[in-house]
């Protein structure tokens, strides 16, 4: 050891530091060099690493503090840049430790990866700042790392109130298919494992009371499931999709989960299945592919999709609402005049009061008698069943024949 060179030396120390604390005269020692030296040297050190003095009085640098140096290759580099890029692209607001980390990643990579992510540091810098929001994430940082509980304030989504939780955050992770970023921790509201979307976190303190992570606990595990992060406490349940010819082979180039199955179809086509926690979470991905994919299975999730389509059918008037469709058939108000039309449902009603009215005014007591005696009812119960009997006459006006006909001379169709 004694032959290193200062800069060599410098090195040694920081490593040392970060394994465990030493004294001056521990460091000496191990590295074969004069006390002084090594305290004129660790002073150095303290201008660029975060060296603490224990309650032993020697010196460490808390790993808690330091994310340690990296040295890459060139392919290495890029997949820590590509990384980096996704990061800067996905950060909406003034986040100076973003910033910071891409600017230090920056000075380890190479051109022109190191010139685009100082240009994303700065764009970061530029965003609209939040200082309560840096505040919320540096909170939970530090209480996952040092495992101290964190009181929360939490407004669901959906819902205008906020919910109080005390949590023991296990694990922060990004969603695959969004921006957000979710704290899986373990609420000592009702004792379970819960997904929060930080985004909706509106406060939180440290509670000063740690936590110890289960020895049992497994993300894998617990993601297995899992969509995008929602982990949920039912069985599994299975999705089947099918996709046509011009969208499997963009379905086929991407694993987009890890228990899924594809198979190719005849048509070109093919047929996508996985177990999922929580097909709700699917939603807007099954969306996205538009008529290129049909829901074959689960039942909910086809009729929700279905609903989806009738909605924007609705909103871009493709097609008429299916909102009380009876409203929508038709039929002759005057036979004289084939203009006059309206809808059926008004013309059979009108028809059993007109029937009504006969009933009453036109037709003999001894005819009223013998149907009343016939039916075996009262009078006026005699004279509805007619009306609506009469008034059943004209349902044949629901064709498919008659409604094209109807409709054609109205300019609806």
């Amino acid at each position: 050891m004694s032959g290193m060179n200062k800069a060599e030396r410098l090195e040694e120390m920081k490593r040392l530091y970060i394994q465990r604390a030493f004294s001056d005269i521990e460091l000496a020692e191990r590295l074969g060099a004069d006390r002084t030296l090594i305290y004129r040297d660790r002073i150095e050190l303290t201008a660029h690493y975060p060296i603490e003095k224990d309650d032993k009085g020697r010196y460490h640098i808390p790993r808690t503090k330091l994310i340690s140096e990296i040295k890459v290759n060139l392919h290495e580099a890029l997949t820590l840049y590509l990384a980096a890029r996704k990061t800067s692209r996905q950060t909406r607001f003034h986040h100076p430790h973003a910033a910071n980390a891409l600017e230090k990643l920056a000075a380890t990579l190479r051109q022109p990866m190191t010139e685009k992510l100082l240009k994303a540091a700065d764009k970061v810098l530029k965003q609209e700042k939040d200082p309560e929001r840096i505040k919320i994430l540096e909170t939970l940082a530090q209480a996952w790392v040092e495992q101290k509980k964190v009181r929360i304030e939490y407004q669901p989504l959906g819902m205008d109130g906020l919910t109080r939780h005390t949590v023991s955050v296990y694990l922060i992770e990004p969603s695959i298919w969004s921006d957000s970023v979710y704290a899986v921790a373990l609420s000592d509201f009702n004792d379970k494992i819960v997904t929060f979307n930080i985004e909706r976190i509106k406060t939180a303190v440290l509670s000063g009371e740690a936590f110890e992570l289960p020895a049992d606990f497994d993300e894998q595990l617990l993601l297995k499931y899992a969509w995008g992060i929602w982990v949920g406490d039912k069985e599994p349940i299975t999705v089947k999709l099918r996709f046509n010819k011009e969208a499997a082979r963009r379905v086929k180039e991407s694993i987009w989960h890890s228990l899924e199955t594809v198979t190719d179809t005849e048509d070109g086509g093919c047929l996508w299945c996985a177990e999922v926690a929580e097909w709700r979470e699917m939603l807007p991905w099954v969306r996205g592919w538009g008529a290129d994919c049909e829901v074959l299975e689960p039942e909910k999730l086809r009729a929700e999709v279905i609903q989806h389509v009738r909605d924007l059918a609705t909103q871009y008037k493709v097609m008429a609402s299916e909102i009380r469709p009876y409203s929508y058939l038709w039929a002759k108000a005057d036979k004289k005049d084939e203009s006059k039309v309206h809808r059926l449902v008004y013309h059979l009603i009108d028809v059993g009061q007109v029937a009504l009215a006969m009933w009453n005014k036109a037709i003999d007591i001894e005819s009223k008698r013998q149907f009343c005696q016939w039916l075996n009812c009262v009078e006026e119960t005699a004279g509805r069943t007619l009306a609506f009997l009469i008034s059943l006459h004209d349902l044949g006006k629901a064709s498919p024949a008659f409604q094209i006909k109807v409709k054609s001379m109205i300019g609806e169709i």
